[in-house]
């Protein structure tokens, strides 16, 4: 088109060549126009940009099946996928009524954190009403008050409220964590959420093998969820975004399946969490040392859930949080964090651990239970248990109530 437009044959007059060539160059805007917002996944077009092939996966039901990313290769979606349409395709209807629950809620704290005041201490933001309360108290109830509403839930527990609650619904027990690493938000730093989701009523005398869903919710530059199911392949992640109506709307931006091994030519990610335990872990401490040696990239926020989300966008690295006894003992909570984040992780393609066995295999026998984590590609967790495992330095350490 803009070949034709900016040529002319010679026999034609001077004011037909010049409605040619402007003819040429107001086609030519349009396509570079169209292709600019085709390629902008919030734009109003609707268009997401995934990788491919996990493009070619959102034109089928999704989780049949999984291939191996391409880093450099990117397809356009002509229409998106939203969330409701994903829900309606691969899950029974009490799961899917769950699961949306938990997404309203995401979507509700989202525009909380957006708009709290902060001081030096804390931040907050109104319920309803005039009352203000903490951020991830509010986030909390928010999430408390969508799981009450979708009456397909027996069973309610978070760190903040560290028990088994039985609420009057049915068929799910759905433990969370509201806001992880909350005195980043001050800061203006990405924060996040995880949930995971288990038939029945028992949030203990379970594993996280068990789990019906699980997810890692992350609020940054883009509102985002990262949520896998049993049975299906991949973790898929959801950007909430503006709707054709204006209205927020989740819409399916890519599904991950694959976590690089170790190549020498790119080097891995690492995000060692809990360094103090390099003081009496000498495992730990060669293996961090380890990192440093090989050169990794350092990418540790102090916030769980983004810096394991970066992993499996990234498709590769190792997040860690050892033991270190009682100067600097592991706080993540099993039933809470490490087993929803480590479900998503071996969903994606990659591996866990608690030094011994996958975090999924540890029976969580109480709801404050404790574990060490590392999470990643597999060769990187492999490295992990040799070292920080009981075979290795580190200590004997694995879980604790």
């Amino acid at each position: 088109v803009c070949v034709l437009g900016a040529r002319a044959p010679s026999s034609s007059s001077a004011t037909a060549n010049m409605l040619r060539t402007l003819l040429g160059v107001w086609l030519c805007g349009l396509l570079l126009a169209g292709n600019s917002l085709a390629a902008h996944p919030h734009s109003q077009l609707g268009r997401s940009v995934v990788r491919a092939p996990a493009a070619q996966q959102l034109a089928r039901p999704l989780g049949r099946s999984c291939r191996a990313r391409a880093p450099v290769q990117m397809q356009l979606l002509a229409r998106p996928r939203t969330l409701n349409a994903w829900l309606e395709e691969q899950l029974d209807p009490m799961l899917a009524t769950t699961l949306r629950a938990i997404f309203d809620a995401a979507a509700e704290t989202s525009g909380k954190i957006r708009t709290a005041s902060c001081d030096s201490q804390c931040c907050f933001n109104a319920l309803g009403g005039d009352d203000q309360l903490a951020i991830d108290l509010l986030a909390n109830q928010l999430m408390y008050d969508r799981l009450l509403d979708a009456g397909t839930v027996a069973t309610v527990s978070s760190t903040e409220e560290p028990y088994e609650i039985p609420v009057s619904g049915s068929g799910f027990a759905v433990a969370f964590d509201p806001l992880d690493s909350t005195p980043s938000v001050d800061v203006n730093f990405a924060v996040g959420a995880s949930w995971g989701v288990w038939r029945g009523r028992k949030l203990t005398g379970v594993t996280g093998r068990n789990m019906a869903a699980a997810g890692l919710m992350m609020y940054g530059p883009r509102t985002t969820m990262l949520v896998a199911t049993a049975g299906t392949e991949g973790a898929i992640e959801f950007v909430l975004t503006n709707g054709p109506s204006g209205e927020w709307e989740w819409v399916l931006s890519n599904v991950f399946c694959t976590m690089q091994e170790d190549q020498s030519f790119q080097r891995a990610i690492f995000a060692p969490g809990n360094l103090r335990a390099t003081g009496s872990n000498a495992g730990y401490r060669k293996l961090v040392d380890f990192y440093i040696d090989a050169r990794y990239h350092l990418r540790y926020s102090g916030s769980m859930v983004p810096d394991i989300c970066q992993l499996v966008v990234k498709g590769t690295g190792i997040f860690t949080n050892a033991d270190g006894g009682d100067s600097a003992p592991a706080r993540l909570h099993l039933l809470y964090e490490a087993a929803p984040a480590a479900f998503i992780m071996e969903k994606a393609g990659g591996a866990s651990s608690d030094g011994e066995r996958s975090i999924l295999d540890v029976p969580i026998s109480d709801t404050d239970q404790r574990t060490q984590v590392a999470v990643g590609s597999k060769d990187e967790v492999a490295r992990f248990e040799r070292l920080v495992g009981p075979g290795g330095q580190g200590s004997a350490f694995s879980s604790w109530s």
